[in-house]
Formats: structure tokens, C-alpha cells, sequence
């Protein structure tokens, strides 16, 4: 059975099935994603009851796509609003360009996407906020946007964007092999840390430097 209705996280119209064994409600939502929620989750939590409830559960959906929904219990959803904040202006200006840059298949290509989407994939509580970060990467010359009256983005990253946009592969990339270390209590965590990711560190300051003399 298939209906519209609004979507438990944000609101919007959207198509719900209710799976075979009943356990589960599907949501197929443009801006959240897709996912499958209990019903006892959606009557255990009034989101409208904790601050920046919507725009979290968005982001947390959203980023974490998959082959299959992800399934939301009432345990899930507590975890989720106890432990996941939305992240800070430089942040959301990282998950920006890397939005861009995962999305397009060359590097003059643009994105053309919702700020409402943008929204959810960044972690931003509203446009406005999404507005905020496009004219702080524009004024760093790290995005070309060609903005219009319905709140949708058009634009690409510049060379430099494209250059943030490797620093912050390298980032993610760093961080995922000091936690596995740390893990499995590898003895060389210590000299990774201090003989490889400082010294890239120290290399992408020096890089910033001598660019912002260009």
C-alpha cells in the first residue's frame, strides 16, 4: 500500500510504503534519503521537542546512504539525537566541497542541486545557513556559483577548491588509519602520528602560506 504523507524528519511530501511484516515504515524522502522507521520511534520522539532535532536526523540519514535504508528503532534515534551535533561553519564548508567534488565526473563540471538538499548533506539548520557557507567559499575563491531566486545551486569548484577538496581526502584518509591503529593497538601509532600525518600537516600549512602570498 502506497501513500503520500509528510516525511517524520523533515516534513516534506513524501511516498511511505509500510513493509510486509509491519515492522517497519519506508520513507523515500528528495531530501533526507531514504529510510525505514518504526512506528514506536515516531511516537517515542516529537522531534519539534529538541533543538536542531530535524536538521540532525537529516544529515545523519542523508550521510549515511546506502545498498539498503537505514533502519531507525526508537534505541537508534536516541543514540542518534544524544550523540550526533550538527557541524560548525568550517565543517559544513568541507562537506560542501567534497559534496561537489564526489558529485561531478571532471573538474569544470557543476553541480546543480536544492539548497534544501544541500542542507542535508552538510548539516545546515536552514537555505539561509546554506547561503552563508556558498558566499564564504566564493569570497575564498574556492567555488564558482551562479546563484538564482529558487534557493538552487549551480557551480563548480576553482583550482583551489579542487586542491582543498585533496586536502580533505588526505584528512579523512589520516584519520581512518590512526583509528585502525588505535584499534588493534598497533605499536607504530605513535610514530605514524608524529613522523607522517604532523608532517603532512606542517606541508599543507607551509602549501597555505605560500599560496596566500600569490
Amino acid at each position: 500500500m502506497h501513500e503520500f504523507e509528510e516525511c517524520y524528519v523533515c516534513k516534506k511530501k513524501v511516498c511511505h510504503s509500510t513493509p510486509s511484516d509491519g515492522s517497519f515504515l519506508f520513507c523515500d524522502c528528495k531530501k533526507c534519503g531514504k529510510f525505514l522507521i518504526t512506528p514506536e520511534a515516531r511516537f517515542d520522539y516529537d522531534l519539534d521537542q529538541y533543538n536542531n532535532a530535524r536538521a540532525i536526523l537529516s544529515y545523519w540519514i542523508r550521510n549515511h546512504q546506502g545498498n539498503k535504508p537505514v533502519q531507525i528503532t526508537s534505541a537508534v534515534l536516541n543514540s542518534i539525537l544524544e550523540n550526533t551535533s550538527l557541524p560548525k561553519p568550517k565543517e559544513q564548508a568541507d562537506n560542501f566541497i567534497k559534496l561537489i567534488g564526489d558529485s561531478v565526473s571532471s573538474p569544470e563540471e557543476d553541480l546543480n542541486m536544492t539548497y534544501n538538499l544541500i542542507a542535508s548533506y552538510i548539516g545546515a539548520t536552514s537555505i539561509w545557513n546554506v547561503e552563508y557557507i556558498i558566499k564564504h567559499l566564493m569570497e575564498q575563491k574556492l567555488i564558482v556559483t551562479y546563484l538564482d531566486t529558487e534557493k538552487k545551486f549551480q557551480g563548480h569548484l576553482t583550482f583551489y577548491g579542487w586542491e582543498r577538496f585533496d586536502e580533505i581526502m588526505h584528512e579523512t584518509k589520516d584519520s581512518k588509519t590512526v583509528f585502525m591503529a588505535m584499534k588493534f593497538g598497533e605499536v607504530e601509532t605513535d610514530t605514524l602520528y608524529k613522523e607522517v600525518l604532523i608532517e603532512r600537516s606542517e606541508e599543507r600549512r607551509v602549501g597555505k602560506e605560500c599560496r596566500s602570498r600569490w
